[in-house]
């Protein structure tokens, strides 16, 4: 299930008023974008090192 919309998963949410669902619904959000983050992160990491490797090798050769 992807949350990036979360419109609706927000409106339902709000509806049950449950502080605890809340919390958990939040919670859950949180820890999507720090693994989201990451993700990126490793991807622009792995692709500037993909770029200056190829780099090397094309001086060398």
């Amino acid at each position: 299930m992807c949350l990036r919309g979360g419109g609706a998963i927000n409106d339902m949410v709000t509806d049950n008023e449950d502080p605890q669902l809340i919390a958990m619904h939040e919670r859950l959000l949180n820890i999507w974008t720090y693994t989201e983050i990451c993700f990126i992160a490793m991807f622009v990491i792995s692709l500037c090192l993909w770029v200056y490797i190829s780099k090397i090798k094309q001086t060398k050769t």
